[in-house]
């Protein structure tokens, strides 16, 4: 494969990866707010991601 062709691939890979995950992200309140939850407990589970990513910075930077 010659390196464009490889550079395309990987740009196509990584637009549908990060767009799936914007669709699961944009729609996960409403399903878990179909799932009984109350707003605060959505509130909660969606901080989960940045706090983790907040604490784990320090670790990567080494």
């Amino acid at each position: 494969m010659n390196m464009p062709n490889q550079v395309n691939r990987l740009r196509s890979f990584m637009f549908f990866f990060h767009s799936t995950g914007t669709i699961i992200i944009g729609f996960l309140p409403l399903f878990l707010q179909a799932k009984g939850l109350s707003n605060s407990e959505i509130g909660w589970i969606l901080a989960i991601g940045p706090a983790a990513a907040i604490l784990a910075q320090p670790c990567g930077a080494f």
